[in-house]
């Protein structure tokens, strides 16, 4: 399954408010281990995760879609 998530959203934001991939993710109450693999593209995901991903970055999360 193919990605959709525009990862550079999510990483832009990580590196605008010089957060960890770490710090975001328990931001967002997410595993870590999740994140990483979001953002690697190695897992698809869970629609929760990515509301949850929204609300931490404060946009609607039909913005986070290709």
């Amino acid at each position: 399954m193919k990605n959709f998530i525009k990862k550079s959203l999510i990483e832009d934001y990580i590196k605008e408010k010089n957060l960890t991939r770490e710090t975001f993710a328990k931001m967002c109450r997410i595993p870590f281990k999740t994140l990483n693999n979001i953002l690697s593209g190695r897992k698809s995901f869970y629609i929760s995760d990515i509301f949850k991903i929204s609300k931490a970055l404060d946009i609607d999360m039909t913005e986070l879609f290709d």
